[in-house]
This record gives structure tokens, sequence and C-alpha cells, in this order.
């Protein structure tokens, strides 16, 4: 598994460098591995998701994502999709880069108990590893309502007890790949649509504000290529991903 994996991205590695050397001078692009992180505080009852890859002039960007530039192409050959709490020490600071990010829904992190009208935190949360994404690169649906359960990576320990910790995972396993790699371009119109199952209670999806805010977070993994985004058409480059 490890060496398909590998060779995949060796193979996407190899056709982003043949097609963005320069053909005149034989200058090397600068294409780095990279990843992308978006991210979305959960309010009680939210069902759509909407995440923009390229950081907008109006937007305000938390301290632990990371956009696509306006000048560079994106790759993408994986995506994860996460939750973590954001850590709320004092009332009003924010401690995001302190937070374990869980691919499923922790029973000991998310831990406010069911009511009798509402399911538990942790039981809202799993609506969103039961609903659907979908995917545009230039307001093109590339990925169009796929499955989220396949980005549920639950460690086995969670199966059998709420009270015990996370374990039985490994680092990468929660990374899905695509089938074929998708192609940004940061000048472009580029969004992820993130929906909850349809008729899920979300009522306690956001988990006790005094202890911290449930985060939403979509990780994505490829290749970037520096400076690329006006060189040629998204077209052409994806034509040269088909391997």
């Amino acid at each position: 598994m490890v060496d398909i994996y590998m060779n995949h991205n060796a193979a996407v590695l190899k056709r982003l460098i043949k097609r963005f050397t320069n053909p005149e001078t034989g200058a090397l692009p600068n294409v780095q591995p990279t990843q992308l992180r978006f991210e979305k505080v959960v309010a009680a009852g939210d069902v759509n998701n909407t995440f923009t890859l390229s950081a907008e002039a109006a937007m305000t960007r938390r301290a632990t994502e990371s956009y696509l530039s306006t000048n560079d192409i994106f790759v993408c050959t994986d995506m994860s999709i996460g939750i973590y709490k954001e850590l709320n020490l004092t009332g009003t600071a924010r401690r995001a880069g302190n937070s374990q990010i869980y691919y499923y829904p922790d029973k000991t992190k998310f831990p406010v108990a069911a009511t009798a009208a509402n399911v538990s935190e942790v039981d809202a949360l799993e609506c969103i590893y039961n609903g659907s994404i979908s995917v545009k690169s230039n307001t093109y649906e590339v990925i169009n309502s796929q499955d989220t359960l396949r980005y549920r990576v639950g460690a086995i320990t969670q199966d059998a007890a709420a009270t015990q910790p996370s374990s039985g995972t490994f680092h990468g396993e929660q990374r899905v790949p695509f089938h074929a790699p998708i192609l940004f371009a940061g000048n472009k119109r580029n969004e992820i649509t993130l929906k909850s199952a349809s008729g899920a209670d979300t009522v306690q999806i956001g988990g006790d504000a005094a202890v911290g805010s449930n985060v939403y977070v979509i990780l994505m993994y490829g290749f970037v290529v520096r400076n690329a985004a006006e060189s040629l058409t998204l077209s052409q480059a994806a034509d040269a991903l088909l391997l």
C-alpha cells in the first residue's frame, strides 16, 4: 500500500516538472510538496459548510489555516476531513495550534451528554461523516456529492469504551487518495462544500462553548507549482496529469 501511494505521488511530481519546465531555457519549475488547511467553527444547526481555497481580500484567516496563493497552481492528490476542540483557556483566548485533530468524533474529547430531546455531542458530530462533500475547480464541479464516510478514520479502542483515549491509528491513514489528481489555479474560483447528513440532529454539534469551540478542518495534500497560475490554461495543465 505504501509503495502504491509513493509511486502515485512520484508519477504526479514527474509529470508536473515535465509540463512546467521552460521549453526555451530548460529552467525547471519550482514544485514543492505542500498541505492546504481550511477551517470553520461549528455552530448548532450547521448543515452546509463552504470553504474557499484561495484567500480573498475580505476573508478573515484563522491562525492555523493555509490557503492557495493567487499566483500558484496546486495539485491535490489526497484529502482528509477532521474536527478538533479549539481550547478556550481564559474565556477569550483561543489555542487552535495546541489542539489535536481527530478524524472521527472522539468520545473523550467531545463529551457533552445527550438530553431528553437531543443526541450527544459526539453523536451529533457523526453527521459530518454521514454526509457528502463536493469540490469545484474554477467553478467546475470535479467531485459531486461524494460520501464522507470514507474520510472517517477511527481508533480501535473507541468502539468499546467511552472513556478510552485514542489509539490504534498511524499518521497517514487519514489521508484519502484521489483516483486522479485535482488541479486548482489560485487565480480561479475554487470551493469545497461539506454537507451534514440529511435530517441529522445537530443541536449539540458545537459542544460546550465554555470548554472550547468545535472546528471542522479540511486538509488537502499534494504539490504546489509556484508562480504558474498564468503560464497555461487549466485544461492544458490537467492534460499533463492524466496518468
